[in-house]
């Protein structure tokens, strides 16, 4: 085992076509990443996961704000769900995920 084939990133990247706006290019979070974005209110969380994934164009935490401000939930939500899917979380999995812990004893 090569230490620096496990240490390399290696995130996986998609395109969300967003209607007469165009093409962009999100990355997959890491877990790393993810776990930053633990307790944060949806407004920030959406701005940052945002920042950190767009590829093409890429934005800073300012302008993801921008966009949210001038944007409709659909295109926002478009995108963070292409993020969601890459980085391994879907909606699914998280419904998934509350129903385990909540069968807990």
């Amino acid at each position: 085992m090569d230490k620096s084939t496990l240490l390399a990133r290696r995130l996986p990247t998609g395109e969300v076509e967003i209607p007469e706006v165009g093409t962009i290019t999100v990355r997959g979070l890491s877990l790393a990443e993810m776990l930053l974005l633990r307790g944060e209110e949806r407004l920030v969380m959406d701005r940052k996961t945002l920042a950190w994934a767009m590829v093409d164009p890429a934005l800073t935490e300012d302008e993801a704000a921008q966009w949210q401000q001038s944007a409709t939930a659909y295109e926002i939500e478009a995108v963070t769900a292409k993020i969601s899917e890459l980085s391994g979380i879907t909606k699914t999995d998280a419904k998934e995920a509350y129903k385990s812990v909540r069968d807990q004893p």
